[in-house]
């Protein structure tokens, strides 16, 4: 070759290399075997051995080669970003190399203007730019410099790019330790998310005087709102506990006549309920009830009312004033009997409790009989005990203190079961009379027994309702002449009443009514 070859290479040029060639072609021709390998060399170069015709585009005007040669009509150099020149593309020929350089850098330039480019869009930018990319062999470098021939079995490889982010990477989930950690890691002096919380309903440093006062009131108003809260859930509970857990009524079963058809009765309710001692004479139509509480003694029932249940009777007289008929705490209560009195034969007075609720349930309607209208419609109650069925006719309706302190010290004693003689009865009923907000007309006998209600009122602490009936006589008619009701003008009141009504008591120094004297 051309003894200017120490000059080719690198930085050399390479149209004078390419003349150098053809010359050595030219002189050479006749050898055919140099003749070869000289062509696949320029062949390499990327010239074309052959034609007579040429053709060159560059800077400079075409030079004659000589007869039979024409250099290859290829694009202007590429190098690469080492300087390297680009001679050959294994992906599609060197006549590529500049189109699809221009194409990656065309595309770069869309991607560089574009102010956000979506996902496609870059997906079709980098799409362009690996196809602009360009896989070559570098030519030999002819230059003292080190040398080299790229291998050809890495031709055609191309590098593998990462994938494109589509702006949504997976974001692995913070672990409980780590968000421990980020806590931890607050800068001196700022509150954690947990105590910016609190910091909103809790006095808190700093806070100024209205903020105080602020948090305070609203800390009031919420656990005031949240105890209200549970005592209403609490009372609903208990009053739909109350108004369905109660036994139904007894159906009224007449007397039977027949021994033998009552012994088969009572045989099939023994049989039914073999744990249970049922008392001797007790009236079969309440064995069910009996059955399920012991503690059960009669049924009472007013008509216009909503009293209509059983009645039970306890060792003293605290039990039923917080538990029910099953025997489950309520504040309900039931209606119960003193603990003094006898089932099975009545006393003089018999006495029943219930509490006065302010839903309407217990002995609340009571107080319908602080007016005449109220006891006309209602001027029967029915008490049936254990052992016997009793209908009583209302004939006294008053107020009373449960305190000795509320009226000057004195107690006005209702609860006598029994009276040592005939005129310490008569007595009490006198007593009675003279506190009754009205009289029905309805006459008390020495012979006669009275039923007691009590419950509570409301016009002060531990003030007493009191209703008063007396039995239906044995033959008498039960109806009431309402002709006979008259009003009292000036009933008796404890002392407290007087004071909380802002009234003088005339009734100071009068006689002060006491059993068995």
């Amino acid at each position: 070759m051309s003894e200017n070859r120490g000059n080719y290479g690198r930085d050399g040029d390479i149209d004078s290399e390419i003349a150098d060639i053809l010359s050595e072609v030219s002189e050479y021709s006749r050898n055919r075997a140099q003749s070869e390998s000289i062509s696949e060399m320029a062949h390499r170069y990327g010239v074309d051995v052959g034609s007579s015709a040429y053709a060159y585009e560059g800077d400079r005007p075409p030079v004659d080669y000589g007869s039979g040669y024409r250099p290859y009509n290829r694009p202007r150099e590429q190098y690469d970003e080492k300087g390297a020149r680009i001679v050959f593309d294994a992906d599609n020929g060197a006549t590529t190399v500049s189109g699809r350089i221009a194409a990656g850098r065309a595309s770069a330039a869309r991607m560089a203007n574009a102010a956000e480019p979506s996902v496609a869009e870059r997906r079709r930018i980098l799409r362009e730019q690996q196809q602009a990319s360009v896989h070559v062999v570098y030519d030999a470098d002819t230059s003292s410099h080190a040398a080299k021939e790229a291998p050809f079995e890495n031709i055609g490889e191309r590098e593998t790019l990462p994938p494109v982010s589509d702006g949504k990477e997976n974001r692995k989930k913070k672990t409980k330790k780590e968000k421990t950690t980020k806590k931890k890691s607050a800068k001196p002096g700022e509150l954690t998310k947990t105590q910016r919380v609190f910091k909103t309903f809790i006095p808190w440093t700093g806070d100024s005087k209205r903020e105080y006062i602020r948090k305070i009131v609203m800390d009031v108003s919420f656990v005031v709102l949240l105890i209200c809260a549970l005592y209403f859930m609490d009372y609903f509970i208990e009053y739909n506990n109350a108004s369905k857990n109660n036994p139904s009524p007894p159906e009224v079963v007449t007397e039977v006549s027949d021994a033998e058809a009552l012994a088969e009765k009572w045989a099939g309710i023994r049989a039914k309920y073999p744990g249970v001692d049922f008392p001797e004479g007790m009236n079969i139509a309440y064995a069910d009830l009996y059955a399920q509480n012991q503690d059960f003694v009669g049924w009472i029932s007013i008509d216009n009312t909503p009293i209509d249940s059983q009645v039970v009777q306890s060792d003293d007289n605290e039990y039923y004033l917080k538990h029910d008929f099953r025997q489950v705490y309520t504040r309900y209560g039931s209606l119960f009997m003193d603990y003094r009195n006898n089932i099975k034969e009545l006393d003089d007075n018999t006495l029943i409790y219930g509490h006065h609720m302010r839903d309407g349930l217990g002995f609340a309607k009571l107080e319908k009989y602080k007016t005449v209208d109220g006891y006309k419609e209602s001027p029967i109650i029915e008490f049936n005990t254990l052992y016997k069925n009793y209908k009583w006719k209302v004939f006294a309706v008053f107020l009373t203190n449960n305190k000795a302190s509320d009226d000057n010290g004195y107690m006005f004693n209702i609860i006598v079961p029994n009276f040592h003689t005939r005129e310490s009865y008569m007595g009490y009923i006198d007593a009675v009379n003279e506190r009754s907000l009205y009289s029905t007309g309805v006459d008390v006998l020495p012979s006669d027994k009275i039923l007691t209600l009590i419950t509570c009122d409301y016009n002060y602490d531990d003030e007493r309702l009191v209703v008063i009936a007396r039995q239906v006589r044995d033959g008498e008619k039960e109806n009431v002449d309402f002709s006979k009701i008259v009003a009292n003008e000036n009933p008796r009141y404890p002392q407290k009443w007087y004071d909380v009504m802002g009234l003088s008591n005339p009734y100071r120094d009068a006689y002060r009514w006491r059993p068995n004297e």
